[in-house]
């Protein structure tokens, strides 16, 4: 997709404030949702099918986030058990160990993310899970379809799965939800800018991303 200044101007701004926070919680902050996804397939794909996220989620340890309150000026969310800030003009919703509705324990996350220019970003196998979660509520909205685009690149890194892992989030439903994405011409025309070669060459990618995890869980 392509970028304008003003999104790179933005997503600069996420990325220091992500640096910053990442910073003050080293072992206790996981970077999950667009963020996550475009920092594991940005190598994998290429920047040309990415978009930039315009807000940021992550995952804190209880002990983190006590010490986050201190610092920030932090609003809760009881309905979607979250927690959100504001930061350098960038809204942030923060998930709380224990205190969430995310399929993704953080003991879970934390111990299968890894260190990636800097930032502590959750596993793709837990990704996709998140995802898959996040487009079931969301599908049919704007937020929606950007899941769906999300779930394509975050499938496409297929060579970094570990089956133990995502096979305890790929049930039959969740299964047939990536085999109907793959089905719709239209998400991959988006992210190719609507060069109907390359959705194509995408397109075919994730259908075979998509068969060596479905011959493997």
């Amino acid at each position: 997709m392509k970028l304008d200044e003003s999104e790179n101007s933005e997503w600069e701004t996420i990325r220091k404030t992500f640096r910053e926070f990442s910073e003050w919680f080293p072992e206790s902050l996981i970077v999950i949702g667009g963020v996550a996804v475009y920092l594991r397939s940005v190598d994998k794909i290429g920047q040309s099918f990415l978009e930039y996220s315009h807000d940021g989620d992550f995952y804190l340890s209880l002990v983190a986030y006590s010490e986050l309150r201190d610092i920030e000026v932090v609003t809760g969310n009881p309905r979607l058990k979250k927690h959100q800030l504001i930061k350098n003009g960038v809204d942030f919703d923060i998930y709380v160990e224990r205190n969430n509705n995310l399929v993704v324990p953080f003991e879970e996350a934390f111990r299968y993310a890894t260190i990636i220019d800097g930032f502590r970003v959750a596993c793709s196998e837990h990704l996709l899970a998140l995802k898959l979660e996040a487009f079931k509520d969301r599908q049919g909205t704007p937020k929606g379809e950007k899941d769906e685009r999300d779930l394509i690149r975050i499938v496409l890194t297929v060579d970094n799965f570990v089956q133990d892992v995502i096979r305890i989030y790929l049930d039959e439903e969740n299964r047939k939800i990536l085999r109907d994405i793959g089905r719709h011409p239209e998400p991959f025309l988006v992210m190719a800018s609507n060069n109907a070669h390359n959705a194509s060459m995408l397109r075919e990618q994730y259908h075979t991303a998509l068969a060596r995890i479905e011959k493997n869980v």
